[in-house]
């Protein structure tokens, strides 16, 4: 928790001298309370969700089931940008090259449970 806040207030800092003090990026847009509420707080409070289940994993797993398991976080956005059509799955070789990785991944991922103790409990 400490770290993800450390980058958080750095985020904060280095947003504030680059808008206020070195005028690099133009700090134009008025924040009104109902841009805060459907804008903000939403981005705010499930980046804090995301802290808090990412941390809660430690108390029932191992670090190295959930190492297995955050090396299949390609193939959850791959396959969330598919189904939101926000990425259409084309056959040209580059794109063939990034689906093929992306399934060396999943099958990896498949395969390194078997065994792990947590998988039998």
């Amino acid at each position: 928790m400490t770290v993800a806040g450390m980058g958080m207030c750095t985020s904060g800092i280095f947003s504030y001298i680059l808008c206020h003090v070195t005028q690099t990026i133009e700090a134009k847009a008025v924040i009104t309370r109902s841009y805060w509420i459907k804008r903000i707080l939403p981005v705010g409070f499930f980046m804090a969700s995301t802290l808090w289940a990412g941390n809660l994993v430690y108390l029932y797993l191992s670090v190295s089931f959930i190492q297995m398991l955050k090396a299949f976080t390609p193939v959850i956005t791959m396959i969330a940008l598919f189904m939101a059509k926000l990425e259409t799955p084309t056959y040209r070789v580059s794109s063939l090259g990034r689906l093929a990785a992306v399934t060396v991944l999943q099958l990896g991922t498949e395969t390194q449970p078997h065994g792990h103790e947590t998988c039998y409990t």
